[in-house]
């Protein structure tokens, strides 16, 4: 799951059936997509040491696409997933209520911070749809797991 690889076709259903959270992160999930709405979209923001989606999908697309989905639905709500702080902030900072995020620490660096990062995963497989950041095996992984459509939001 660390480097997403398509080695054949098959329907994607088999990833939620070979891959379960265990009960812990399940506990997670479950306080992460309590407040769901029917419209709930996904985004997902990769940082820290990934250059290329830095480069490639900068914040302000991310930024664009949820003020479409809030123009498109009045009960829509954001999941944001993210290996960075200052874009949790800034999504709280313009999308207040709305938005749906881990009060986690974004950091990856222990076991506690690794379960939490699957719990996003299998949080954001649970949306309408997913806006991911170019390159990135976490969003290809949400959107196989959830067998929901991905849009790389990229320049």
């Amino acid at each position: 799951m660390s480097a997403f690889s398509k080695f054949q076709d098959f329907d994607d259903s088999l990833y939620s059936f070979l891959f379960q959270p265990v009960d812990e992160v399940e506990e997670r999930i479950k306080v992460l997509t309590s407040s769901f709405s029917d419209h709930t979209f996904g985004f997902h923001i990769r940082r820290t040491d990934h250059a290329v989606s830095i480069a490639e999908s900068p914040t302000q697309l991310f930024i664009d696409k949820a003020k479409e989905c809030i123009d498109t639905y009045s009960d829509c709500r954001l999941f944001l997933a993210t290996d960075d702080e200052s874009e949790k902030e800034e999504f709280r900072r313009l999308f207040g209520e709305r938005l749906i995020t881990s009060s986690d620490a974004a950091s990856r660096n222990s076991i506690d911070g690794i379960r939490g990062g699957v719990a996003e995963m299998w949080s954001l497989s649970k949306a309408q749809q997913i806006y991911g950041s170019s390159r990135s095996t976490f969003s290809i992984l949400a959107s196989k797991i959830g067998a929901i459509p991905l849009t790389v939001l990229k320049l």
